[in-house]
């Protein structure tokens, strides 16, 4: 295989002209799909319209969705409302045409065709440049793999705060990276404020926010002025958060998430609530086992994430032990947080969804070092690539957003080709194979301007890697959640996450053989 690090033999012209085809490619692979909307996307859309009324009172929108506030007599989104307000230009835009359409699912998703998408085209762009400084790899595959490969994808195309939130951390994260040696504080300061718009559209991105300065203050050149610069840029981040915060709640500290309304009143003219913001306990290694074992987990649907926990590995290895902490404790803090927080509705999943969706804000943190992972071992990290796209493509072409124990939807409605509604729909062709083909025939299209822009080449590979790695996550994705759903408690926990540990232990020894020659 060539050096995943090297240059591409494509010419400069040939080079772009693949690039600009991929990136038309990865467009219509996130804007294809029509989801259904749920609590939060209609909790978005009613503060849309509401700002677009001049109010951050969503009273005439609020029995649409049980995503709600209730305070002093009215209700709020209880949504940070950064994806709202970039929202509403295009919304008033639309509304003076006389393009909004009435029916609300296709409003969502043409807004989300407005905002989330852009957003997916920065993240793709921001991820290569964070993987660029931390590695010095300039191609596309651990970009790619980022949005078409992870819980990106199908986020891409739901009309979540996730998207936008990922993209501005792995913005920050670059500038951060630059910034360390710069002679100027400027990137210090443009890393802060992308960190800081980033938690106006999701909260827990407070994680990114408060790693990446710490990082600054341990490794710049001018540790106290660029941490100083940091947090000049993180206040003025911040800033529209405190203004809406004030204007709709009369206080810049109190969130949307103050004064939840109880999910059994969420019809009730006045509801019943759930004081503060959320439930914070102890860590579990349960529920950790939970987010990354069970039907919906983290491993179990996107193993490449397992090859993206051995490039940090790697990378602190090759002494670039600042980059891989920051990377690896963004990562840890993110996942122990998430393992102790629990809401009045949906669990440290969030409700309805395709796996743990508070985590997708590092996946560009946790995958920052695939190709140390890929040159070191190609037909692995491919196979767990390839693995992890299908598996997120089918989720996205089906039904995303669905709770424990439902994701067997998937797989029947892929068996009776039931898809999505997308464009083709809207012209009276169907919800079936000939309404999705352009997505699918779109992420193969991404996929192959990938490898031809990189100059991957796999030859000579013995099939007993990817087909043995292959069988392994079969295995650990089949057998994992059915120990954690039979067992339970902590022989279930100790069993599921000791298979995770003994398959990963097998790969890496295939590869160890496989570099010695002693696996043909």
């Amino acid at each position: 295989m060539r050096d995943p690090g090297g240059p591409s033999s494509l010419g400069i012209g040939r080079r772009r002209a693949l690039v600009a085809v991929g990136a038309v490619a990865v467009v219509i692979v996130v804007a294809w799909p029509i989801q259904q909307t749920g609590w939060t996307q209609k909790a978005h859309y009613a503060l849309v319209r509401s700002l677009a009324d001049g109010t951050p009172q969503i009273d005439r929108y609020h029995l649409e969705t049980g995503d709600k506030s209730y305070w002093r007599g009215h209700f709020y989104s209880a949504k940070a409302p950064g994806l709202a307000a970039v929202s509403v230009p295009p919304y008033l835009a639309l509304e003076a045409v006389g393009l909004v359409p009435s029916n609300e699912r296709n409003a969502v998703w043409l807004i989300n065709l407005l905002t989330v998408v852009p957003f997916a085209v920065l993240l793709l762009a921001a991820t290569r440049w964070l993987v660029g400084s931390t590695t010095g790899d300039d191609r596309w595959t651990s970009p790619v793999v980022v949005v078409t490969g992870t819980l990106v994808l199908p986020f891409c195309t739901l009309y979540f705060t996730h998207v936008p939130t990922t993209a501005l951390a792995a913005l920050a994260a670059a500038l951060a990276l630059r910034a360390r040696g710069a002679t100027t504080l400027r990137p210090a300061l443009l890393s802060g404020l992308a960190a800081g718009l980033a938690v106006v559209f999701e909260y827990p991105t407070a994680v990114v926010l408060a790693g990446l300065g710490a990082f600054l203050v341990w490794t710049a050149t001018r540790r106290l002025a660029a941490g100083a610069a940091y947090g000049v840029g993180a206040a003025l981040g911040l800033a529209p958060l405190a203004a809406y915060n004030a204007w709709a709640f009369g206080s810049p500290a109190r969130l949307s998430y103050a004064h939840i309304v109880n999910p059994g009143d969420w019809q009730a003219s006045v509801p019943r609530t759930v004081q503060g913001t959320s439930s914070f306990g102890a860590p579990s290694l349960h529920t950790l086992a939970q987010l990354l074992l069970s039907d919906r987990g983290l491993v179990t649907l996107t193993p490449i994430v397992v090859a993206g926990v051995y490039g940090l590995v790697l990378l602190y290895r090759a002494h670039h032990r600042a980059e891989a902490i920051l990377f690896a404790g963004v990562c840890v803090t993110a996942v122990t947080w998430n393992s102790g927080f629990t809401i009045a509705y949906g669990g440290p999943f969030g409700g309805d969804s395709p796996g743990p969706r508070y985590l997708v804000a590092v996946l560009p943190f946790l995958l920052a070092a695939l190709p140390y992972a890929l040159r070191r071992a190609p037909a692995v990290v491919a196979s767990l690539a390839v693995l992890s796209v299908a598996t997120m493509a089918v989720v996205t072409a089906t039904q995303p957003q669905v709770g424990a124990g439902e994701t067997r939807t998937w797989t029947t409605d892929l068996a009776h080709g039931t898809f999505t509604t997308t464009p083709f729909t809207l012209l009276g062709l169907g919800s079936g194979w000939i309404s999705i083909l352009p997505f699918f025939a779109a992420l193969i299209a991404v996929v192959w301007v990938m490898v031809g822009v990189d100059g991957i080449r796999l030859y000579r590979v013995s099939p007993m890697l990817p087909v043995g790695t292959a069988f392994t996550w079969a295995l650990v994705a089949w057998l994992a959640p059915k120990i954690l759903n039979a067992e339970g408690g902590a022989t279930g926990t100790a069993l599921a996450l000791g298979l995770l540990a003994g398959a990963t232990t097998a790969v890496v020894a295939a590869v160890r053989l496989a570099g010695r020659g002693r696996l043909a």
